[in-house]
């Protein structure tokens, strides 16, 4: 068997030569949550969903060829069986090059031992992202809980120290959220949360935008954040977060099969402080006269 990463690669160009099949599947196992986010309703459902551990491996094992899988929330680790989760991970999915989630990070403890056993079972590389609103006070504030910075910190460092024994099969990383709810709050999220963490720098965090969804989040139309709060506030000084700008394409490109022809082809370019740009095709609908830009953690 070559290695996943190849793996992974070659699924990517397939699709982008017009293969049907996903290789990457994002898996949402819970929507319990100790938190009670104002960016997010999730928690205000009355009786929370989620698959059954029969339910879970019947996916996995009638999609063997998944090469990256996320696994959200919720909160993934109050389901209670989620070392199983990780088992049957493994054993279904022999050609997996990656496994991500996230965790609010609200049971140190608990969290830590559980990312532990899950390496136990041989996955071969895991990335875990524990979520954070800035620093202490616009965190908690937003996450509608005294403390919980305080245990998400304790669950971020308990992680890394097991990522420092992995032999690099386990990645721990601070998750920000940039919403219109944080920017009020605090006029550095950035800064403070690279000092409260003891960071090297904004390249240990995932950086994200709030996202609307009727049927996810549950949060329409609150909490999103708009392409001219991005231009007008994130990149103030002193902290150059990120800009966004939305443009035609101006080379010939040959839309996928996953973009209608009666949609338009764009570029998203992502401006880093680092000088280095990146940019990402994308279909917009003729005729729009706004335009809303939701980039996920990658």
């Amino acid at each position: 068997m070559g290695s996943p990463l190849i793996g992974l690669a070659k699924d990517a160009l397939l699709l982008n030569l017009g293969r049907s099949l996903p290789f990457r599947v994002t898996m949402m196992v819970s929507e319990r949550c100790p938190l009670r986010c104002t960016t997010c309703s999730i928690w205000q459902r009355a009786e929370p969903r989620e698959p059954s551990i029969d339910d879970v491996d019947a996916f996995l094992s009638a999609n063997r060829k998944i090469s990256w899988l996320n696994l959200t929330g919720g909160e993934i680790f109050l389901r209670g069986d989620m070392v199983e989760i990780f088992r049957l991970v493994a054993m279904r999915l022999k050609g997996l090059a990656l496994l991500n989630f996230p965790t609010a990070g609200q049971d140190p403890h608990g969290i830590a031992g559980q990312v532990e056993a899950g390496l136990a079972t041989g996955l071969r590389r895991i990335v875990a992202t524990v979520s954070f609103d800035g620093g202490p006070t616009s965190h908690d504030r937003l996450r509608g809980a005294a403390g919980a910075f305080d245990r998400a910190a304790e669950t971020w460092r308990s992680l890394k120290r097991i990522a420092a024994g992995a032999g690099g099969r386990l990645s721990v990383f601070a998750g920000m959220t940039l919403s219109e709810e944080l920017m009020p709050l605090t006029s550095d999220p950035l800064g403070e949360l690279i000092a409260e963490l003891g960071l090297a720098g904004s390249h240990e965090i995932h950086l994200n935008l709030a996202h609307g969804s009727k049927h996810y989040y549950r949060n329409l139309p609150a909490a999103r954040l708009r392409l001219d709060a991005i231009e007008g506030r994130v990149t103030n000084e002193p902290v150059p977060y990120v800009r966004v700008t939305v443009q035609a394409s101006t080379r010939p490109f040959n839309e996928p099969s996953m973009y209608p022809k009666r949609f338009a082809v764009y570029s998203v370019v992502v401006s880093r402080p680092s000088g280095k740009n990146h940019a990402t095709p994308f279909s917009l609908r003729r005729g729009v006269e706004r335009v809303e830009v939701v980039l996920d953690e990658t």
